[in-house]
């Protein structure tokens, strides 16, 4: 029997099928029980592990590893996680695919360079569509020992070291893909060749994050996997809009101004004439920043605009500057 799920890389067990891990005996099987009904049946088991969190103070000593620091394009924020670590690390910016074409790729650098400073590298690319990916492999080919490739749950670890697998080892990895937070429970490794290890790890959790705060079936429309059509609306001095049932943005601004809103395509975006009560978060924001509602949205505006995003507040709302 394979002694690691190449699904979410726990110990697999043919003893206790309600304990993780767990396979039938008489099956000679890649993936546990809850990785195959997650990727046969799209059927998500929680699992029972406490340890499954990634202890990234253990990768930071490994001081001959390389990191590869992915991140969601839209999500970007300046949380410091790797430390002095950077200086040999390589940012890796996914889910080009998702942002419209027009923005430019140049600017979109160098405003994450701003927010993410110091590290070895930067590349901003799509597993999807294998945008820069050719260019990150030839990086990855001038380093040596472990690359661990570390970021929040659903920044697109996993699905970036499928598609390095894919191209250019000419193989298909059971390696679990999905929507839902947490897929990957232990550490992954992959030989990219003699010299050079890849190794997925457990996505570092969000606690701001609006996928803790909703269901399974809430989480297929919230997560963007397509390229958004932003949402434009004019207004005068006063406008409230809502971002289907999980927020109400309401904007005030001297005069004509515009809000443009950056979210899954499957989301209701309306305006609303009433007014709303409860817990906000309040901003003053001019047109060079944007604000941010962890894995929900990115909102901008054309002038300078008073906000308070109503929410539930264990979400993490944030500014940040205007990356195109």
């Amino acid at each position: 029997m394979i002694n690691k799920c190449l699904g979410c890389g726990i110990d697999l067990q043919n003893t206790d099928s309600d304990k993780d891990g767990y396979v039938e005996s008489n099956k000679e099987n890649k993936l546990c029980k809850r990785c195959f009904r997650l990727k046969n049946y799209g059927e998500y088991l929680n699992f029972n592990s406490n340890d499954f969190y990634l202890n990234i103070n253990e990768i930071l000593k490994d001081e001959k590893s390389t990191i590869l620091h992915v991140v969601d394009i839209l999500n970007l924020n300046n949380e410091e996680i790797l430390g002095d670590r950077k200086k040999d690390s390589i940012l890796v910016i996914n889910k080009k695919d998702i942002i419209p074409r027009s923005n430019n790729e140049n600017t979109l650098l160098e405003n994450v360079k701003k927010i993410y400073p110091g590290y070895m590298n930067y590349i901003i690319i799509s597993s999807k569509n294998n945008h820069n990916l050719d260019k990150l492999y030839d990086l990855l080919l001038k380093l040596k020992n472990n690359i661990y490739v570390v970021g929040y749950t659903n920044s697109g670890k996993s699905s970036l070291i499928k598609k390095l697998i894919k191209n250019y080892l000419n193989e298909e990895e059971e390696l679990l893909t999905s929507y839902y937070p947490s897929t990957t429970l232990k550490n992954i490794s992959f030989k990219l060749n003699d010299n050079l290890t890849l190794i997925d790890t457990p996505g570092i959790v969000k606690n701001g994050s609006i996928l803790k705060r909703i269901n399974l079936d809430e989480i297929k429309r919230v997560v963007i996997d397509n390229e958004i059509k932003p949402k434009i609306f004019q207004f005068n001095k006063k406008t409230i809009i809502k971002i289907d049932n999980y927020c109400v943005v309401e904007c005030n601004s001297l005069g004509k101004n515009s809000i443009i809103i950056f979210a899954s395509n499957r989301l209701n975006i309306e305006k609303q004439t009433n007014d709303v009560e409860g817990f906000c978060y309040e901003f003053k924001i001019n047109n060079y920043k944007e604000i941010v509602i962890s894995d929900l949205c990115v909102i901008r505006f054309g002038k300078e605009t008073n906000i308070k995003v109503f929410i539930d507040k264990e979400v993490n709302v944030y500014e940040r500057i205007k990356l195109t």
